[in-house]
């Protein structure tokens, strides 16, 4: 409407005369009617919001900074990464009030955990095709043996996490990389999805997930399937290089309802709290985050990301500075942990707070990849090192330089990024938007209205 006012000024203007006032003075009463009651509106239904809110449930978000980069996944060590993160959550379950859930953020190609389906399926060459491109020649019997040694590893792990959960006392919510067993073209294969897994103490085996429903092409999975791409993977090695980078990640088909249980210490009357999972950039889309599932029940909003790819820069504002619109419109409030990224809490008023900062308060330090330097001087002596085997018989010490090294990236890190926990508790609206309900009628509308407007001014006949 103001747009199409400063059309009609434009048109209306009479060089030496001024503007023909008169005529628009219907359209200037109706803009800033509209634009009154626009800007009123908002404060408004803010206030009436702020005033209505309960007191929800108490969260501890914790944030890893594990910058990604092919540079040094695979010397990451992803045991200490997860005795990092029972630490900080040790740390957090120590809040008054305490915390009653728990939230890791989304997985990564260093998470050390996997899901059970994975580790509980015996050996087949098809589900292990990496093993037949690796060149290793040994006795399928001794595949069985060591994939079988493997997977009890595997097992233990997955036992003592849940055991840790219990021994804490509060459910955790972490992202894990999850493989599924299926079969294609007559032969059993693994199927990779995203997924969010919930454990609850005490420890069972019910898995409780939320699978990522929105998979981002170029990253997650290649439009159309990535054999129609390999005749020009093989023209380029740096494209081949990005092709093998990117995982065929499936997409679940259902949003899931987690359910959290109310403390010892509340009333028996209290109710649980329903509350959706939203994972890495889904929340950048309404339909994705969940905003229109289950509104009628009032969830509140977790998410969880891993945004090492971003190296720390400035992108890490693009899914944080999303949330305070998710939350609006669904007034609801949302819990945000981030690998490399922004984590904290926003309320159903959209206001960001309870972020996790470094020792200097900051939740970005926009330094980037300050580590890589030292990280690529790790690599050449570990080759080196590699390379002459008759190094320790010359009187070097490589375990205890490499290990000095490590411990120069790891403070380098610490003083780069930001890692740490944050503990709040997050306001619980009782009321639903309109916007849950009809979606986004009104844009549409105005589009289609556009769009007639637009196509009879074209074919409007001239006047002479």
């Amino acid at each position: 409407m103001a747009s199409g006012l400063l059309l009609d000024l434009w048109k209306n203007h009479r060089p030496g005369n001024g503007f023909a006032r008169k005529p628009l003075r219907p359209s200037i009463a109706a803009v800033a009617v509209v634009l009154a009651l626009t800007v009123g509106y908002g404060p408004v239904r803010l206030y009436q919001v702020e005033g209505n809110l309960q007191p929800g449930p108490v969260i501890a978000v914790i944030q890893p900074d594990v910058p990604l980069t092919g540079a040094m996944e695979g010397d990451y060590d992803g045991g200490q990464l997860l005795r990092e993160l029972k630490a900080m959550s040790e740390e957090a379950a120590l809040a008054i009030p305490p915390p009653q859930l728990i939230v890791w953020s989304e997985a990564m190609n260093v998470w050390p955990l996997r899901n059970p389906e994975y580790f509980e399926q015996p050996f087949a060459e098809s589900l292990f095709p990496e093993i037949a491109t690796a060149g290793i020649d040994l006795p399928r019997e001794e595949f069985i043996r060591l994939w079988d040694a493997r997977r009890a590893g595997l097992r233990s792990e997955d036992a003592a996490l849940r055991m840790w959960v219990q021994e804490l006392g509060i459910p955790l919510l972490f992202g894990q990389d999850t493989r599924l067993p299926s079969t294609g073209e007559g032969q059993p294969v693994f199927e990779r999805y995203n997924a969010a897994r919930l454990i609850r103490p005490p420890g069972n085996d019910l898995l409780e997930r939320q699978y990522k429903v929105r998979i981002f092409p170029g990253g997650e999975y290649v439009p159309g399937g990535r054999e129609r791409f390999q005749p020009l993977a093989r023209l380029s090695a740096h494209f081949s290089d990005y092709l093998d980078s990117i995982h065929e990640i499936r997409p679940g088909s259902e949003r899931e309802r987690f359910l959290l249980h109310p403390p010892a210490a509340a009333p028996s009357t209290a109710p649980d709290l329903p509350f959706v999972v939203s994972i890495c950039a889904q929340i950048l889309c309404p339909k994705s985050s969940g905003v229109f599932d289950y509104s009628e029940e009032r969830p509140f909003h977790v998410t969880i990301a891993s945004e090492g790819r971003f190296l720390r820069n400035r992108a890490q504002l693009i899914t944080y500075m999303s949330q305070p619109f998710r939350a609006i419109e669904a007034r609801s409030a949302i819990a945000r942990s981030a690998n490399t990224g922004i984590s904290g809490f926003v309320a159903p008023t959209g206001a960001l707070y309870g972020q996790v900062t470094n020792a200097d308060g900051q939740y970005r330090t926009g330094l980037g990849f300050a580590e890589q330097a030292a990280i690529e001087r790790f690599q050449e002596r570990a080759r080196t090192f590699a390379e002459n085997p008759d190094c320790r018989a010359a009187g070097c010490s490589p375990s205890l330089e490499l290990v000095e090294r490590a411990v120069e990236i790891r403070r380098i890190r610490a003083e780069a990024g930001v890692s740490g926990f944050s503990v709040a508790r997050i306001d619980i609206s009782p009321h639903g938007t309109l916007y849950q309900r009809i979606g986004d009628v009104f844009p549409r509308f105005a589009l289609l209205m556009l769009g007639l407007a637009t196509l009879a001014a074209c074919i409007q006949p001239q006047r002479a």
